[in-house]
């Protein structure tokens, strides 16, 4: 935990506890994910906005297809929430679980949590996405990298094809 503070300074009990839930559960998601999905075996993947789906593909043939949501973004070294103003261009459909964390995050007085922009780096990103991802249940926080982003998705559910 002593490495957290390097990244979010001083944090209370509350702060800690809910970082390492959030972490722990990551971590588990993921080697779950991996085993029964081969998550991080495919050629590539096709973020499918309007159904709010990312699809897994080799030589171009849908192998898994995971329902998604956009979590936020690393830009020029600043964190995004994808609630904010700027990332209007989003589809709402996409949004709903971050809509319900942003109202559930108001009981922490975590500053990260509550501010729309924060300088940030990736290691803060995937923590971030984690505590999310308890929140909201989600099966696995994924990390793309899409024009000069660094994007974190929530998968609620994975379905192999």
């Amino acid at each position: 935990m002593e490495s957290m503070q390097s990244y979010f300074g001083e944090l209370k009990l509350e702060e800690r506890n809910l970082i390492a839930a959030s972490i722990n559960k990551m971590d588990k998601d993921f080697e779950e994910a991996k085993a029964s999905f081969d998550i991080g075996s495919y050629e590539t993947y096709e973020w499918v906005e309007d159904d709010c789906m990312m699809v897994f593909l080799d030589d171009n043939i849908p192998k898994v297809i995971a329902k998604a949501e956009y979590i936020g973004s690393i830009v020029c070294k600043e964190w995004c929430w994808n609630w904010q103003k700027k990332e209007v261009r989003v589809n709402r459909k996409c949004k709903k679980l971050i809509r319900g964390f942003k109202t559930f995050v108001r009981q922490y007085n975590f500053s990260y949590l509550l501010q729309d922009r924060f300088p940030a780096n990736e290691h803060i990103g995937w923590v971030l996405s984690a505590i999310v991802s308890l929140y909201g249940r989600g099966k696995l926080i994924y990390k793309i990298e899409r024009c000069e982003a660094t994007e974190f998705y929530i998968f609620s559910n994975i379905v192999k094809v």
